[in-house]
């Protein structure tokens, strides 16, 4: 059984599954960070070290791995980065591809409920 889940684990990596939300994250971090990079390249000198610096201050999305959806997941990773040149884009959160990502709501503090369609990063 652990080889065929190996084997799985691999197909997906090459079919470009991002089968749980820290993979997600992961990729929609290094996609927008090459966004901040060439959409708004002072910015980003000013802010960040580099990618790697930038791709950890968008890693942690609030979003609930039991809320999340993988296969929404992939299609926003694929539309997110045929976008990623588009300098009038301000957040993944916009794309249509993006919007069933999750399932649920979240709680970001007491009384306050957030949509994925809120979601942004504090930086």
């Amino acid at each position: 059984m652990p080889r065929l889940t190996l084997v799985l684990a691999v197909l997906g990596a090459f079919a470009g599954c991002y089968a749980d939300v820290d993979a997600f994250s992961a990729r929609m971090a290094e996609i927008q960070c090459k966004q901040i990079q060439t959409c708004r390249r002072a910015q980003f000198d000013e802010q960040y070290e580099d990618l790697d610096h930038c791709a950890e201050k968008f890693m942690d999305l609030p979003l609930e791995p039991s809320c999340y959806e993988s296969e929404a997941g992939s299609a926003c990773v694929r539309a997110y980065r045929r976008h990623r040149h588009d300098c009038q884009l301000e957040s993944w959160l916009h794309l249509e591809e993006c919007e069933a990502v999750a399932r649920c709501y979240l709680f970001a503090s007491e009384g306050e409920v957030r949509t994925p369609d809120v979601l942004r990063s504090d930086d």
